[in-house]
């Protein structure tokens, strides 16, 4: 004999909602957050860069700040290498700095620098 299917307490919508947040907004943050301490951003910094410049490139460290109104990136020990025919050896080393990248292009996939200061370049 089949026993009648019981209905199951449906999940207020406010729980739904607030769990969509959570996944939606939280979740993301917080892996980025995690990415930005962890030493993770270095490599696709330097790839990012390297794109920029056309140039291969190195850093030391870069720590990412994103819970601001523009994200930045600081960085230490940037080295960009010599075209082929000029050489061995960088062509641009940076002991510091700081690069901004607007947040639409972040979002989209393509972060572009808004500005870049650095310190005792040579």
């Amino acid at each position: 004999m089949a026993l009648p299917l019981q209905a199951s307490n449906p999940v207020p919508v406010s729980r739904l909602i607030v769990g969509l947040a959570v996944a939606v907004l939280v979740l993301p943050a917080a892996g980025m957050l995690l990415l930005s301490q962890a030493g993770l951003a270095r490599g696709p910094f330097r790839k990012l860069v390297s794109q920029a410049v056309g140039r291969p490139v190195a850093v030391e460290r870069v720590q990412l700040h994103l819970l601001t109104g523009a994200p930045e990136a600081v960085f230490d020990g940037l080295q960009i290498a010599q075209p082929t025919w000029a050489g061995p050896g960088d062509f641009l080393t940076v002991r510091s700095g700081l690069v901004r990248i607007t947040w639409g292009s972040l979002l989209q996939g393509h972060p572009s620098f808004r500005s870049l200061n650095s310190t005792s370049p040579s």
